[in-house]
C-alpha cells in the first residue's frame, strides 16, 4: 500500500492504493474506484509492507453524539 502525492499535470491529486510495478520502471495504483496508469516512484510513499495481510480502505460513519443526563457537552 503506498500514499501518492501527485502536485500537477492531468493525474493531480492523492491517491492510496496497491501498487504494480511496471516494465518502464514506473507504476500501476489501484485505489478502490480506479486505477491510474505511469505514477513515477518520485510521488510514492509506502504505508505498509507486504506482510501477508490483506488490507482495504473503507470509510466509517461518525456515530452521532448522544448526551446524558442533560448535561451539554457531556457525551457518553
Amino acid at each position: 500500500m503506498v500514499k501518492a502525492i501527485i502536485p500537477k499535470g492531468k493525474k493531480k491529486g492523492v491517491y492510496v492504493g496497491k501498487v504494480a510495478v511496471r516494465k518502464t520502471g514506473s507504476f500501476n495504483l489501484q485505489t478502490s474506484g480506479q486505477t491510474i496508469q505511469g505514477i513515477s516512484y518520485r510521488y510514492c510513499r509506502l504505508i505498509t509492507h507486504s506482510d501477508g495481510y490483506s488490507y482495504s480502505w473503507k470509510s466509517c460513519p461518525i456515530p452521532p453524539r448522544v448526551e446524558t443526563r442533560g448535561i451539554p457537552g457531556e457525551v457518553r
